[in-house]
C-alpha cells in the first residue's frame, strides 16, 4: 500500500502498474511489472533522490540484478550516475 501524493489517500502498488509496452520492445526485453517490482522501483528512486545508498540481498536467482538493470536503465540520468555490478558468491572473501 503506497500514499497517492496528490489525494493522500492509500492505494495499492498493483494499482500504478502500466499494463501498455511500446511496439518496439521485442518479448523477450518485457519485464512484466507486479506490485513488488513497483514497489523496488519506489523504494530506488527515493533512495537516488534522497542519496541514500541502497543494496538488494535474497537468494540467487530472485531477480534482483535484472531489476535494478531495468531501473537504471529507464529511470535513471546517466550523466549523473554509473551502474557498478558487483556479484558476490559463497567463495568471495574479504580480501577480494
Amino acid at each position: 500500500i503506497h500514499e497517492d501524493k496528490l489525494s493522500y489517500e492509500w492505494m495499492r502498488w498493483v494499482d500504478l502498474i502500466e499494463e501498455n509496452y511500446p511496439k518496439s520492445v521485442q518479448i523477450h526485453e518485457i519485464i512484466v511489472k507486479t506490485g513488488d517490482i513497483v514497489r523496488y522501483n519506489h523504494f530506488l528512486e527515493f533512495g537516488i533522490k534522497e542519496n541514500i545508498p541502497t543494496i538488494l540481498v535474497g537468494p540467487t536467482g530472485t531477480g534482483k540484478t535484472t531489476l535494478v538493470k531495468d531501473f537504471y536503465s529507464l529511470k535513471v540520468d546517466h550523466k549523473h550516475y554509473a551502474f557498478l555490478e558487483i556479484v558476490f558468491s559463497s567463495r568471495t572473501t574479504c580480501t577480494q
